[in-house]
This record gives structure tokens, C-alpha cells and sequence, in this order.
């Protein structure tokens, strides 16, 4: 630009004094300036002397200046070069606010309000229209309200900021510039030039947001923005803001100027006008009159709609959509079963929400692999979410997003399995859980039907038909793969089908090209094989973060298979391979982790990577199956046996003629841990080894654990014996078999045959407020325990302290068993926060049981209690959190999943190739983690 700058006018150092800045844009800024050779205050807007797009901007505004006068525009004093602050424009000092600041401070306008500003926006757009121009960036933060203080009278607005503007034989600019993404057109996304349908789209989405106080569409990126600007149909601005009182034909002229197809808007600023004259109908209000209500505030209902929005929607959506180049997609309804406005079949539909809508907000999703299943259905859910959060008083289902690659052979029933995925996924309580999805306070969203294992699938089928026939007036969405949708055993009869359409070559040359990605589009054009391959919208998006130059996909001629792995392989590259010496060294561990992962999640059946739901399915041996049960039952026997050595041990205690010592509590712990170990560990490992075992029930499992637990106790007992040969030593061994197994009883799970052996606990924490009516009935109970006692005390009897201890401990779990929201999700939260629960739970219990054993037997009774604090904590969460470990001890030992794969899981976030799902990990494309699973030529490619 330097040659170009040279030709301007030179203003001197120090003619401008920067007084305040005004605004901060993209490629400028402007500030109140003292002009000393005016003598006046003006409004300089500086630019960067070193951007090459500096002066072509400066010359477009100057220009437009030139080539219309107008009331409602600020015209131009000079421009030029200062020698202290670079190419600069002078304008008029204009005093008032700018309509994005007043739209920012008080949301929605009065109608009359909003007319008279937007007909004074289109006058000055006619003027510029008349002439052959296009303004290319109207917005907000570009009218200028001079004198505005209340909404009583309208201000005069001005039209500013003419950088973007188009006018007649102006050469094609080397960088295109699409105007404000929040306000754009849709064809402006293609970075095509600016014209008055544009302009007149752009002035569309400025009425709206007057009329209902937020724009039509949201995102957090400017690429999401300009998808939904592109294919999602606008909701209605009275069905946005009822209480608004919108007239008829505000709405009309909104809805006309927010058409996608330039065609269908207005002809002309001056046609769009004359459709917003006041017709009588509007009604000038206060925007503080609107001040909408919000609902009282529902703690659970609010953290979980925060959370699908972290987890999902920032967290994944807006990270899929990082760089995708937007070529629209077709969605036609390949079935429709609804009846009255449900879309009929081969229909194609204008986005996921209308077909939702048309399909009686109940469908299936289905398309080839990488056709963006995933990502239109979080499209839906923000669209959801955006509803759900309007705080106009009203109240909108909640979107959720379960992975069903979570479901396994022993969920029968979908409404539970919601409720457990909610409690270790959304850290949400089960009982609210299923309150929330019984009263249809939530649309579940499931993900990955094709990702159920086979075995399952027909029963996973069975339980979505049966819970939508139970809750028809629930909105369901389930997404699958064509293919796996086809070969379902049962036909999934929702609302209707839609399917994901292949995308078409000549958009995808046309965005290549307005993206500047010509190389790769003539890389396409010379491969027929990655022709075909970019009509996959994912494989599309890998392929543009992938291409370097010609030879980047090694061997992508030779076939399908070839092609898909050479494309990843280019994509894994790229994002590891950065030019920084940190990125070199952490590259490799990276990828080595990120292939570990891929091959657990791939065999255990899943799309997301939980370490605290890391189960034993992941081990695949038969030494590994081994390590890890008798690992695991030793480990809970010997904080039990270690526990009754404390209390018998080190506190004699003489019982009919029979008296305790260490000797004896040694021996009888260690035959204990012994039997209890062989026992429970070869139990463990028969269930572990037949997954596919149907289950049998909790209380069967538990009474089978009880009758195991006395075998066992009577075999230790025969041990025992002949050391020392007294019934009471006899009789303690089989309590300690019964109690061992009692606590070893939480091992339900794996005698049912299922290999969830991990199932974190919920937050537990006391609160005065919502003590449930049971606790106070176990108050009361025991008061009265404790009145016995004291007026007894003398009668010493066994079985009233004992009434009073199980008493007072069960009050106190009562009272701890109210379920709070966890605030926070971490990787491993769920453990982490089991194991505060155990720890809390057995020192509660330890104060108790304590005292009042200690008041009757003295420091017997006081290590009695120690006793009784380990099998609570064991019982409240201590069984699980060794269960993990003890999985991923053996996973560690055997090269599967290492300890540290939380930091290096981190660092493949940094790069791009994962994301973080609340406190687990997933892949950025399904076809990415079978790609790194090793899956090469899979029928998923």
C-alpha cells in the first residue's frame, strides 16, 4: 500500500489531538480529535498504515461521500496521510449513541420507535441504492442515534461506516470483506459482492431484533452464523416475543426481508418501506414496560441447560464448525408417518428444526458416515436451548444429548437408563431426572443408534418405541447411519425419517473458490476418488486443514479406502505438526495416546471417553480379567479385615470365658481376607468372563452374596478352630464371612453379569432446607433411642446401644442423602467425588458409632466403631472407587490406557483433534477415532 499512501494528502504532526475513542473495528477505530487548523472537534477514524486493505477502504468511504449526499449519512471532510497517526478520514463530530449501543442496554424498541429509525436507515440506503451502490455493511453499531436520550421521539440516524460499500466499476478486491456476520446475507457468506437485496436482508435483521430484542440467529462463531443465516428459517418475531403486541404487518416485512433467496426480498429499499409505514396497529411503549418475567428460578433446570450448552453446544458444535467451509446440505424426508402437516416423503425440507416441527417433533436422522448427523442434530439442540433460555416467563423443553453407544445388554428400560446417563454425564440427581423426563421438561436427542452394539440394538429399539408410545407428547430425535437404519431387526416408527443428502459439486467448487482454496478444488478436479469423497461434508473439512499442496494425499488414487486413509492421515499431520518445538515433542505422545483411546473406545463400544467410567469390558485377556477381580475384592477384604484387627485386636475384650487378643485378630483377619478374596474373586471373574450372563436381580444377587458369605465364614471358621477351639472364635469368623460378603455384595453388578462394574455415587451433602420428611421421622426415632438409653443405662443392655447407634448413624446418612448439583465437571469427577462421599459418610459414622459403643464397652466399643465407619464408607461409594483403580491399575500394567492420559487427552484438545464433553473426551469425527482405531478399508470409510 505504501505507493498508494504516498498519493494522499499529507496532514502534518500534531494537527490532530486524539481526545477519546468512540469505536474499535475490525480494520479501524475512531476517535474525538481536536483538528487544531479547523479549530473544530471532529470524529477521526484512523486505520492501519500497514494492512493492505487500509487504503481501498479509505478510498470507498471517501468515495461515497462524493457520490451521495444525504441527510441520513455523515459526509466526509478530508482524508489523507498524518505523519503521527497514518490514513485517517475526518468527519462531523456527531453527539449521540450508536442503535447497537441502545439495542445492547435495553433489548427490545417500541414499535413507533423502531419504524421511524429504520425508514430513516432505508432512505439513506435508497439514496446510496439509486446511484449503483450497496452499502455491505449494515448493522447496528453502524447508525448512529444523533441527540437520542428517550424513546419518546425518534432521533435522527445516521448511516455510517461506507468500508464495505460497492459502487459501479469498482475492481474486484483482493480480500473480500462479508460485512458483520450477525447481519450478513446469505450469499454474503460466499463472499460475493454486496447489492441492495443484501443490504435490504441486512436491514431485515435489524427490524427484528428492534421488534423482539435478540437477532434471528446466535452462534459463537462467525462460521455457525453464517450456516444458520444460510439454511435455518427464521422463527416468527410475535411467536419470539408474545407480550410485544408485534402488528401484522411488522412481522410481514421482517419475514419478506429475511428471505433466503435474494428474489423473494424486496425490490428496493423504497418497496421495503412502504411496507413498514405505520398502519395504526403499532403501539408506542417504554422498552422498560416490556421488562419480561422470568420464572422462578429452577436450580436444576438452569444447570443442566448451562451444561448441554458447555458440553455440546460450545464445546463440540462450535468447534466442528471451526473452518468448515459452508456448502449447504440437502435434508429430504425419506418417510413421514405423521398425519395433518407432517412432510410428506421425498419432500426436501429447509433445515432439522422445520422437518422437527413437521414430523411431530418426533424423527429419525439418518445419512452415510460423515454426513454431519451429529452436528445438525447439535444445530437443533442450540435452537432448543436458545428457547428454553428466553426469559419472557414461558417455559421450553430442555434438549439433551445422550450418546447411545452408552447403552449396554443389560438396559431394558430407556427412561432409567436417561436418568443414570443424566447422573454420571450431567452430574444431574437420578429423582430429578426422572421428574423432568416424565413431565416433558426434556427433548432427549439421541445420538449414535448404529453405535449401539449389535446384541443390543434390537432392545435398545424396543425401549425408544416403547417410551415414546408411554410419552408421545415427548419431542425425540435418534440419529443413525442409512445403512444400519435399514438392516434394524424392528422398524423405528417415530414422526417420520429424514435423510442427509450428499453435498453438491458445484457448490463445493464455488465456495472452494471464494475461500481460496482453488489448489485444493484442482486437486478434486484431477481425482475423481477425492471428488467423490468431498461430496461427505466431513471429509470435506478434513481435506481443507489437510491439503498442503498435490502430494498431500499419498496414494488417494488407488481406491476408496486408500483415499479416506490418506486424507486422515494428512488431517492428523496438520494438526500435530505445527512448526513450535513443543508441538514436535508432545506430537507423538499425542498421537500414541489418541490411538490408544480410539482402540478402548472402538472395542468397548463407545463414542466418549469417561475415566471414571473406565469398566472392566475394556480388558480383553483372560490374566487381565484375573488381575483385576481378585485385585480388586483383596483390596476391599483388607481394608475390612484391617479394620476388625483395630477393634479385636487392640482392645481385648472377654466374652464367655473367651478373651481377644492380637494373635487371635491377626489369625481370624487373615483367613478372613484369605477366603474372602478366593471367593468373591473367582465369583467376580465368572461374571466378568460372561458378560453376555442375563441378570438375575439386585436382592437375588445380594441374598446369593449373604448365603456365600456364611460358606465362606463356616470355612474360616474350620480354620480357626483348631488354633483356637472356643464356639465364640467360631462364631466371629462366620460374622466376619456374612459381614465381608455383605460389603462384597456391592459386587451385584458383576454376579448379574454385567460388566458395569464402576457406577460413581451422586453428590451427597447436607442441607437444612431439604431434609427429607424420612430424616425427621429418624429424629424423632432417635431422641426417643436416646431417652431409652439414658433411663436404662444401669439394665445395660446390648441390644437398646445397638438400637441407638443404628439409629443416630442412620439419621445422619439420611440426612447426607439429600443430592446437590456438582458445580463443576472435571475429567474424573465422578470418582473424585465418590471418594469424598465415602470419607465423609465414615467419619460421620465413626463420631456416632463410637461415642455410644465407647460409653458401654470402653475402648472396645470406640474401635467397634471403626469397624462400623470402614463398611459404610465401602458401602456409600469406597467398593467403586477401588473398582476403578484396581481397572486402571491392570489397564495401565498392560499398555491399554496409561495413568497420565488426562494430560496428553488436554493436549489433543489443544490441537484440535478432540473435544471436551463436560468431564469426558471425544473425538473429533467418528471417522477420525476409527481412523486412529486402525480401522483401515472398514465399511465406516
Amino acid at each position: 500500500m505504501g505507493e498508494q499512501i504516498d498519493h494522499l494528502s499529507r496532514a502534518p504532526a500534531g494537527r490532530f489531538t486524539l481526545v477519546a475513542q468512540l469505536a474499535e473495528g475490525r480494520r479501524s477505530s475512531v476517535w474525538v480529535a481536536e483538528d487544531h487548523l479547523g479549530a473544530r472537534r471532529v470524529a477521526l477514524k484512523l486505520f492501519p498504515e500497514h494492512d493492505p486493505s487500509s487504503f481501498l477502504r479509505l478510498e470507498r468511504e471517501a468515495r461515497a461521500s462524493g457520490r451521495v449526499d444525504h441527510e441520513n449519512t455523515i459526509p466526509i471532510l478530508e482524508y489523507g496521510r498524518a505523519d503521527d497517526h497514518g490514513p485517517y478520514l475526518s468527519m462531523p463530530l456527531v453527539e449521540g449513541k450508536t442503535l447497537g449501543a441502545i439495542l445492547d442496554s435495553v433489548g427490545r424498541v417500541p414499535e413507533r420507535w423502531a419504524r421511524s429509525v429504520l425508514l430513516q436507515i432505508l432512505s439513506a440506503l435508497q439514496a446510496v441504492h439509486e446511484v449503483g451502490g450497496a452499502h455491505g455493511d449494515v448493522s447496528p453499531s453502524n447508525c448512529v442515534c444523533e441527540g437520542f436520550t428517550t424513546f419518546d421521539e425518534p432521533p435522527k440516524v445516521r448511516l455510517a461506516d461506507w468500508g464495505s460499500a460497492r459502487w459501479p466499476n469498482d475492481p474486484e478486491p483482493e480480500a473480500a470483506d462479508a460485512g458483520t456476520a450477525l447481519y450478513a446475507a446469505p450469499e454474503r457468506a460466499a463472499l460475493t459482492p454486496p447489492s441492495v437485496a443484501s443490504d435490504l436482508y441486512s436491514v431485515g435483521v435489524i427490524a427484528y431484533e428492534m421488534a423482539c430484542g435478540v437477532p434471528p440467529f446466535r452462534a459463537s462463531t462467525t462460521a455457525e452464523l453464517a450456516w444458520q443465516h444460510a439454511n435455518e428459517p427464521p422463527r416468527s418475531p410475535r411467536e419470539i416475543a408474545p407480550d410485544a403486541r408485534i402488528s401484522q404487518r411488522l412481522e410481514a416485512a421482517i419475514m419478506r426481508a429475511l428471505k433466503k433467496a435474494p428474489a423473494e426480498r424486496f425490490g428496493s429499499a423504497r418497496e421495503l418501506a412502504a411496507s413498514l409505514a405505520d398502519d395504526g396497529e403499532s403501539r408506542g411503549s417504554d422498552p422498560r414496560q416490556h421488562a419480561v418475567t422470568v420464572q422462578p428460578d429452577n436450580e436444576v433446570r438452569a444447570a443442566l441447560l448451562a451444561r448441554v450448552r458447555e458440553y455440546w453446544i460450545e464445546g463440540v458444535l462450535d468447534r466442528a464448525m471451526d473452518g468448515v467451509i459452508l456448502v449447504k446440505q440437502s435434508i429430504v424426508v425419506a418417510e413421514a408417518v405423521g398425519d395433518g402437516e407432517a412432510a410428506s416423503s421425498g419432500e426436501r425440507v429447509i433445515g432439522l428444526s422445520d422437518a422437527f416441527e413437521r414430523c411431530g417433533r418426533a424423527l429419525v436422522l439418518v445419512g452415510a458416515p460423515g454426513h454431519g448427523k451429529t452436528v445438525n442434530l447439535l444445530r437443533l439442540a442450540r435452537q432448543m436451548a436458545d428457547r428454553a433460555a428466553r426469559p419472557d416467563g414461558s417455559v421450553e423443553a430442555i434438549p439433551v444429548v445422550f450418546t447411545l453407544s452408552a447403552w449396554r445388554t443389560s438396559d431394558t428400560e430407556l427412561l432409567g437408563w436417561m436418568c443414570g446417563e443424566l447422573a454420571a454425564k450431567y452430574q444431574i440427581p437420578r429423582t430429578a431426572g426422572s421428574r423432568l423426563l416424565s413431565q416433558g421438561a426434556l427433548v432427549p436427542l439421541l445420538d449414535g443408534l448404529d453405535d449401539v452394539p449389535l446384541p443390543c440394538r434390537a432392545r435398545c429399539v424396543d425401549a425408544i418405541q416403547t417410551f415414546h408410545r408411554a410419552h408421545p407428547a415427548v419431542g425425540i430425535v435418534v440419529t443413525c447411519r442409512t445403512e444400519d437404519h435399514a438392516g434394524l431387526p424392528a422398524r423405528l416408527a417415530l414422526g417420520g425419517t429424514v435423510e442427509l443428502r450428499p453435498l453438491d459439486e458445484r457448490d463445493i467448487a464455488r465456495q472452494l473458490k471464494a475461500q481460496t482454496q482453488r489448489p485444493l478444488l484442482a486437486a478434486l478436479e484431477s481425482d475423481p476418488i477425492l471428488a467423490e469423497l468431498s461430496r461427505t461434508p466431513v471429509l470435506l473439512h478434513v481435506m481443507r486443514i489437510g491439503f498442503r499442496d498435490s502430494t498431500s494425499f499419498r496414494g488417494a488414487v488407488a481406491n476408496r479406502a486408500e483415499a479416506v486413509y490418506s486424507v486422515f492421515e494428512a488431517y492428523v499431520s496438520a494438526a500435530l505438526g505445527g512448526s513450535g518445538r513443543d508441538n514436535r515433542v508432545a506430537g507423538p505422545e499425542v498421537r500414541d495416546a489418541l490411538e490408544t483411546v480410539a482402540r478402548h473406545l472402538t472395542r468397548t463400544g463407545r463414542t466418549v471417553f469417561l475415566l471414571e467410567d473406565t469398566q472392566p469390558d475394556g480388558l480383553t485377556t483372560r490374566g487381565q480379567l484375573l488381575a483385576y477381580a481378585f485385585l480388586s475384592r483383596a483390596v476391599v477384604a483388607a481394608l475390612f479385615c484391617l479394620s476388625t484387627v483395630l477393634a479385636v485386636g487392640l482392645s481385648p475384650l472377654e466374652n464367655e470365658g473367651f478373651e481377644t487378643t492380637l494373635g487371635f485378630a491377626v489369625a481370624l483377619a487373615s483367613v478372613s481376607f484369605l477366603v474372602l478374596t478366593a471367593g468373591f474373586g473367582l465369583l467376580g471373574y465368572r461374571a466378568l468372563a460372561r458378560p453376555a450372563h442375563p441378570p438375575s436381580g439386585r436382592i437375588v444377587d445380594f441374598a446369593r452374596a449373604l448365603a456365600l458369605g456364611g460358606v465362606l465364614g463356616g470355612a474360616a471358621g474350620a480354620v480357626i478352630h483348631p488354633i483356637y477351639p472356643h464356639p465364640i472364635a467360631t462364631v466371629m469368623s462366620l460374622e466376619m464371612g456374612i459381614v465381608g460378603s455383605a460389603i462384597l455384595s456391592l459386587s451385584r453388578r458383576k454376579c448379574s453379569g454385567s460388566s458395569k462394574d464402576v457406577v460413581p455415587v451422586e453428590m451427597l451433602g447436607w442441607s437444612w432446607r431439604n431434609i427429607e420428611p424420612r430424616a425427621v421421622v429418624g429424629l424423632a426415632l432417635a431422641c426417643c433411642a436416646l431417652f431409652v438409653f439414658f433411663s436404662w443405662i444401669e439394665v445395660r443392655s446390648t441390644a437398646v446401644y445397638v438400637a441407638t447407634a443404628v439409629a443416630c448413624v442412620g439419621l445422619g446418612i439420611l440426612g447426607h442423602r439429600t443430592r446437590s448439583l456438582a458445580v463443576r465437571a472435571s475429567p474424573n469427577v465422578g470418582i473424585h467425588r465418590t471418594l469424598r462421599n465415602a470419607a465423609a459418610a465414615a467419619t460421620m459414622t465413626f463420631a456416632a458409632s463410637s461415642l455410644l459403643f465407647g460409653i458401654t464397652y470402653g475402648l472396645y466399643g470406640a474401635f467397634v466403631g471403626l469397624t462400623v465407619a470402614t463398611v459404610t464408607g465401602l458401602f456409600l461409594g469406597g467398593v467403586d472407587a477401588i473398582n476403578h483403580y484396581a481397572v486402571r491399575l491392570v489397564l495401565h500394567a498392560s499398555g491399554v490406557v496409561p495413568f497420565e492420559i488426562v494430560s496428553r487427552l488436554d493436549k489433543s484438545v489443544a490441537f484440535g483433534l478432540t473435544r471436551r464433553v463436560g468431564n469426558g473426551y471425544m473425538y473429533m469425527h467418528a471417522m477420525l477415532q476409527r481412523h486412529l482405531a486402525g480401522e483401515r478399508g472398514s465399511k465406516h470409510s
